[in-house]
């Protein structure tokens, strides 16, 4: 099995058990972002974000696992969604300071996938 297709199945586990779990639990997920109490409606948006479109990530890494015509599209996908997460991220240490170490594991992940994503981009 190659590279690729392990990064893409890997991706796909990780995203889309955190998006199920998400939507099942978005207190929880509340809670390890630091915001225990949100209103109803910041439920529906954790169940969204959070649920939703990990899941769909996971989906499509899955869909790049299988099928070569979706490798591309996957990698890309992964690269710009983790990328955009771990840029905002690092763009905010000068606003909020250095976040929780719960937080640095997200920026971790999200880093390690946006190098990883071009990597393998690199490779094709």
């Amino acid at each position: 099995m190659s590279l690729t297709r392990i990064f893409l199945l890997v991706q796909a586990v990780i995203f889309g058990l955190f998006g199920l779990y998400a939507f099942f639990n978005p207190n929880v997920i509340m809670d390890v972002l630091g915001a225990p109490s949100i209103s109803r409606q910041g439920i529906y948006e954790i169940r969204s974000v959070y649920g939703g479109v990990s899941m769909a990530i996971g989906v499509l890494s899955f869909a790049g696992f299988l099928k070569a015509s979706m490798v591309r599209p996957a990698l890309y996908f992964i690269l710009t969604y983790t990328g955009g997460y771990a840029f905002a991220r690092f763009a905010a240490f000068p606003l909020e300071g250095m976040p929780r170490v719960k937080m640095i594991v997200f920026i971790g992940f999200e880093v390690i996938s946006a190098f990883i994503a071009i990597y393998l981009i690199r490779r094709l």
